[in-house]
């Protein structure tokens, strides 16, 4: 049987509420899950923990899914790691 920790954990980011309780809802019995409503609140869940995949809004105020990609991308110059993490796009 496997145990919560051996679950990937998948970061989850969005700013809609709704897209958020939905993709929550569908990915939370096979992942551990991280949820972050904003660009930078991801950045700073990535500073602690390292999700297995990112799942991202393109479309948010402030720190559009682009730019966040970026600074995941940067973030990868101190950690390879941040480098190569899955990163996939979600819009509307």
């Amino acid at each position: 049987m496997e145990t919560e920790y051996e679950k990937p954990l998948v970061l989850v980011v969005d700013d809609d509420p709704t897209n958020l309780r939905i993709l929550v809802s569908k990915l939370n019995r096979e992942y551990r899950l991280g949820v972050a409503k904003s660009g930078t609140k991801a950045l700073e869940y990535m500073g602690k923990q390292i999700p297995d995949l990112v799942l991202l809004d393109v479309m948010m105020p402030d720190m559009d899914g682009v730019e966040t990609t970026q600074h995941i991308r940067e973030m990868g110059k101190k950690d390879p790691y941040f480098a190569v993490v899955p990163i996939i796009a979600l819009t509307a």
